[in-house]
């Protein structure tokens, strides 16, 4: 692990529970649907891209993982993919389904608790976990049983793809006035973690940064193989703090 340690938390030591509301919190503010429901039109990212073109099958179903107003799960739908977006936003979720009706998507859209899914095992061929969904799941406990509910709902030769910060290039960058004021250290955080400002700039936000070894235990221990981690540059994108990884269910 890197050796940098933001550990932070909010005033009165909040538990992590607090943390994962305050994170859908951040998410459903009026600033934050705004911004997502910009970025839909803007489609998959090159890394994204990228990745989708080297990996994926040309047609299968699949489970966008914290969704938001549904970049993702739209382009995938016009690479031919039959889509469901899944994220903890009841706001996000709403304004994804509203687009949907409006551009006649058969995209699907649901609200989860963030932590278990309601499909049924072997059902999606792809899960993707991008947009950093990984870094706003607080305890190593908790990602793991997230990146084990995308191994049970894979099929066989299924993939899972994530994206997630790499701490040691990322932290450096961190700068004071994106940190949340008024909090207090706090030895219930694991290393990677700290609370940053969210969209409103008025309450905290929990985010975890990675390591490669990280990354790449995670998915060792959901037993996924031929597991592949580039740095975003590494597929097409000017910035390399960035871990962009794809694994197979075997």
């Amino acid at each position: 692990m890197f050796l940098v340690r933001y550990l932070f938390s909010i005033v009165n030591k909040k538990k992590k529970s607090d943390l994962a509301h305050h994170v859908r919190h951040s998410y459903s503010t009026a600033r934050a649907t705004e911004k997502y429901v910009r970025r839909v039109s803007e489609g998959l990212r090159r890394w994204e891209q990228a990745l989708v073109d080297r990996f994926f099958p040309d047609v299968g179903r699949a489970l966008v993982v914290g969704c938001g107003a549904g970049r993702e799960a739209f382009a995938l739908e016009r690479l031919g993919f039959r889509v469901k977006g899944i994220d903890i936003s009841d706001t996000l979720v709403s304004a994804a389904r509203s687009i949907a009706i409006e551009s006649g998507s058969q995209v699907e859209f649901e609200v989860t608790d963030g932590a278990i899914f309601s499909e049924p095992d072997d059902s999606y061929d792809i899960v993707t976990l991008w947009s950093q969904v990984l870094a706003n799941v607080p305890t190593a406990r908790a990602r793991k049983t997230l990146v084990n509910e995308a191994f049970r709902v894979l099929t066989s030769a299924g993939l899972m793809s994530l994206s997630v910060h790499d701490g040691a290039s990322t932290l450096p960058r961190v700068t004071d006035d994106m940190r949340y004021e008024g909090i207090d250290l706090n030895e219930d955080l694991e290393e990677g973690d700290l609370v940053l400002k969210s969209e409103d700039g008025e309450s905290p936000v929990f985010w975890h940064y990675f390591d490669e070894e990280e990354v790449q235990n995670l998915y060792l221990a959901a037993r996924f193989q031929d597991i592949h981690i580039f740095r975003a540059s590494d597929l097409g994108e000017s910035y390399d703090n960035v871990f962009c990884a794809i694994g197979k269910k075997l």
